[in-house]
C-alpha cells in the first residue's frame, strides 16, 4: 500500500508537469495559459513533495520503470532513493511558491510574449530537474537534463531583448558538458560489463 502510494506520486507528479505544459500550450487565451501553467506545476510540485517526504520518512526507494519505451537505450527508469528525495525536496519546494508567484507576474507579459509558450516551458523545466535526481539509467538522466536545458534556455530567451551574447558561450559549455557526461557514462557501462563477463568467464 504504501509503495502504490509512492508509485503513485511519482506517475502524479510527471503527469501534472506534462498535463500542465500541454493545456499551457494550447490555451486560447493568455489569461486561461497563466492559470492553467500554474495549476499544472502547483500540482507537480505537490506531488513531488509528498513523494519526496515518503521516502525520506520511510527510507523505502520507489521504482517506476517503462521498459518498452527507447528500449534499445535500456528503457525509461525512474528511481529515488534517500539522496535524490532531498534534492526532489528541494525542487519542489521551490517549484510550489514558484507557480504560484507565476500568476500574477506573468501578467505584465500580457501582448508582448507567448505565455502559451512560458507556461509549456516552465512546466517542462520543472519536469526535467525533477527527473534527474529520480534518474535510474544514463539514458534517464541525459533525457531529464536535456529537458531541463532545453526549457531553461527557452525560458531565459522569452525575454530576447534583455539576453547578452552569453548564451551562446552558455550553450556550448553545456553541450560540451553533456558530451563528456555521456562519453564517461559508456566507457564505465562498458567496464562493467566487461568486469562482470570476466567473473563469470573465470567461474
Amino acid at each position: 500500500s504504501r509503495m502504490t502510494t509512492t508509485s503513485t506520486a511519482l506517475a502524479s507528479m510527471v503527469v501534472a508537469y506534462l498535463a500542465g505544459a500541454v493545456a499551457s500550450a494550447l490555451a486560447p487565451s493568455a489569461r486561461v495559459a497563466r492559470y492553467v501553467a500554474a495549476a499544472g506545476a502547483a500540482v507537480g510540485s505537490l506531488g513531488g513533495l509528498t513523494l519526496a517526504a515518503a521516502v525520506l520518512a520511510t527510507g523505502q526507494e520507489v521504482q517506476l520503470a517503462f521498459p518498452d519505451l527507447l528500449t534499445v537505450a535500456g528503457g525509461i527508469a525512474l528511481r529515488l532513493d534517500l539522496l535524490g528525495a532531498f534534492f526532489l525536496l528541494l525542487i519542489s519546494i521551490v517549484g510550489f511558491p514558484a507557480a504560484l508567484y507565476g500568476v500574477p507576474y506573468t501578467r505584465a507579459y500580457d501582448g508582448r510574449y507567448s505565455l502559451g509558450v512560458v507556461g509549456l516551458t516552465f512546466n517542462l523545466f520543472l519536469l526535467g530537474m525533477s527527473i534527474v535526481p529520480c534518474a535510474s539509467n544514463v539514458l534517464t538522466f541525459l533525457l531529464g537534463w536535456e529537458l531541463m536545458w532545453v526549457a531553461s534556455y527557452f525560458l531565459v530567451m522569452t525575454e530576447s531583448d534583455r539576453v547578452s551574447a552569453l548564451n551562446l558561450n552558455c550553450r556550448c559549455e553545456v553541450r560540451a558538458g553533456m558530451r563528456r557526461l555521456a562519453t564517461g557514462s559508456n566507457r564505465l557501462a562498458s567496464a562493467s560489463t566487461a568486469s562482470s563477463c570476466t567473473g563469470t568467464g573465470g567461474r
